[in-house]
This record gives C-alpha cells, structure tokens and sequence, in this order.
C-alpha cells in the first residue's frame, strides 16, 4: 500500500499527497461501505494513483485526497482535504461541456429550492467537478438508527422533496427526456438480459411468456399515465442526512415520469427495509399532501405497475453487476429487491404468472448463495 502512496507524490511532486487507507471502506460521499466491495468496483490501483496525480495537479494546495467507493458508472469520486473544508470530486471519462446535464439539472433544482451539493469549482476540460461535501450519512444510515417516529418523519421529508421536485416546470434537459413506452420496456429488456446471464433457460419457460406479457401490459399502462419531474433514481443511497436537511445526489438522469415514480423508489427500496405499516403510512401521507397539489387522484393500480416495473427495473442493474461483472456486493441488493417484487404482487391485483415468475427468480437465487 506505502508503494502506491510513494508513487503518487513522487509522480506529481507533492509531499502531502497519499491516501487515507480509513476512508477505502467508504462509498460514494464518504458513506461506510464492506472493505470486500471496494476492489471490484474500481479500476485498479494504477488507475486511482493516475487519478489521484491528476486532482492534485489540478486544485493545487489540496492536503489529503481519499479515493472512495465507485458507483455503478464511470465517474470516480474522490474526497479532498482543502484548508478550511472538504469536498467531494467527480471525475468523468472525458471533458465536460458548460451545458453538461449535472450543470443544468443542478441548476434547476438549485432554483426550485431543493437541496442539492453546491459546485464550488470545476475543470471542464479536464472532466472535474468538485462539489460541496455532503457528509458521510445517507437516508439508509439514518433509518436504521432511527426510532419508529424519526422513521415517519425522515421518509415524509424525502416524501417533502419529491413534491418539490413534481412541482417543477419542466426545462431542457429534464423535459426532453420521457418514460414513455420504449424506455420502459426497454428497462424491462434489460432485466431479462441481465437474469439470462445466469439462468439461460429462463427464457423458454411458459411462466416467462407470462410474465413478459404483463410486463409488457403494465408498461403500456404507465406510458399513458401523466408525466411529472422525477429524480430517476430516488433511493436512499441517493439522499444524504446532514444537519437535518435531505440533500439529494445522483440526479443528472432526472427525467419525465409518473407520479408514483419517486415514491416506490423511496418505499420499497433494496437498500432499506421500510415495514409495510410504515409504507402505508408514508402512502397515505402522499395521497393527502402530495397529489391534491399535482390535481391527481390516488390509483393503486398505478401505484402498484408503478413498483413492480421500478423494481424490474432494479433487479436488472442488480443482475448485470452481478452475473456480468461478477460484482457480490450486489447479490443481498438482489434478494432483496426480489422479495419487495414479491409483497408487491402479493398485496396487488396481478396475474398469478407474475407471482409465479417472481417466486422461481427467488429459488434460482437462494440456490445461487
């Protein structure tokens, strides 16, 4: 490990350059994550030393630069020890435009008076962003210490977020870009792709067909559903706790989508384990506060399509991570993104082939573990 730091500093000749080897467990934003699911997820270590030269050469007087966890993409994000302060920086593959989408879309939200990471500098050319430092504590983190009643209180805040975000007039980038039919069929495409890696049979089954075609039917369902502002990937990952405030991240894939899109993102995602008493709850908060103020009526017919093609949806990213790139982290993701699959089919109104499907995915996992 010394050799990589030694490396680093002799490289881009700057003596207080290296790595806190503390922080290598931590995520996206500095948040705890298993020291097992680090090192699949980066590029190596050449490749963190290139990236660690390249911050240092280009925020000169940078004290500590602490490389943490990549995401399922291809930024890098890094923690860097500035005088006064931290900051978290983003670096992309390739330069970045002055109407690059994260440029925009945190504009947007900015002025829309949502929380988000401030940009406190940038070098387009060179594809960094170094944004305000958002803490180490995410939503997830915060639910799993809280007590019943922070539990409410934390969920109706991002509930709160939501409703900020649906109230927005739609501008470019975010107007442009629609769940409509093919983008969702095209997620559910992509799952059945990802499940084919580990279970090429799959697709000859008589309960697949079955799924498929409702699948299929759902999709067409949301696709004529009206359209709000959605963050795309509203989970608790995603939302950071710090000084009692939700700021939210990850949002450059902001887009068109249904009202329930957000909600059962936040309510039945795999990272947390929300009661289904609580869910109800959170529910009924959003049909009282929220959907008076979109002039929308409560369908839970729509509520639940809603939750099944998200969650098809994640099962999919859960799969290609793990069947295509090897990646164990996410097989707990998996499971349990297939048992939130099924209590939703079993608290709707869908077809047993869905129920069936859902329950031969679980077997086929659990034989996998």
């Amino acid at each position: 490990m010394q050799r990589i730091s030694t490396a680093i500093t002799q490289a881009n000749n700057i003596p207080r350059i290296g790595w806190n080897f503390r922080s290598v467990k931590r995520d996206f934003y500095g948040r705890l994550a298993p020291r097992s699911i680090l090192w699949p997820a980066m590029r190596g270590e050449a490749e963190i030393a290139r990236l660690t030269g390249l911050l240092a050469q280009a925020f000169p007087g940078v004290q500590q630069i602490e490389p943490l966890r990549a995401e399922v993409s291809a930024r890098r994000y890094f923690r860097v020890h500035l005088a006064s302060r931290t900051a978290v920086a983003a670096i992309y593959p390739g330069a970045l435009a002055d109407d690059d989408d994260f440029l925009r879309i945190q504009e947007i939200l900015k002025q829309g008076g949502l929380r988000v990471p401030g940009i406190l500098d940038r070098r387009l050319d060179q594809g960094i962003l170094l944004l305000e430092d958002a803490g180490d504590t995410d939503l997830g983190m915060a639910l799993a210490r809280a007590t019943e009643p922070e539990t409410m209180r934390l969920l109706c805040q991002a509930i709160d977020s939501i409703a900020a975000l649906q109230q927005l007039r739609p501008l470019s980038p975010i107007a442009e870009r629609f769940f409509d039919l093919d983008k969702l069929w095209w997620e559910m495409e992509y799952t059945f792709r990802g499940l084919a890696l580990a279970w090429p049979d799959l697709d000859g089954q008589t309960i697949t067909f079955g799924a498929r075609t409702f699948l299929e039917e759902i999709c067409q369902y949301l696709a004529t559903r009206a359209l709000f502002v959605t963050h795309r990937d509203f989970h608790s990952r995603n939302l950071m706790v710090r000084d009692d405030a939700l700021i939210l991240i990850d949002f450059q894939d902001a887009r068109m989508g249904s009202c329930y899109y957000d909600l059962v993102s936040l309510l039945y995602d795999p990272y947390t384990s929300v009661p289904a008493s609580t869910v109800d709850s959170c529910v009924q908060y959003y049909i009282d506060t929220v959907l008076p103020l979109l002039k929308t009526k409560h369908s839970k017919h729509h509520f639940y399509c809603q939750a099944v093609q998200r969650l098809f949806k994640a099962l999919g990213t859960y799969a290609q991570q793990l069947f295509s790139r090897g990646d164990a982290s996410f097989r707990p993701a998996l499971h349990a993104c297939l048992e939130r699959l099924d209590l939703v089919v079993q608290r709707s109104t869908f077809p047993d082939a869905l129920y069936l499907f859902i329950q031969e995915l679980r077997r086929r996992a659990v034989a996998l573990s």
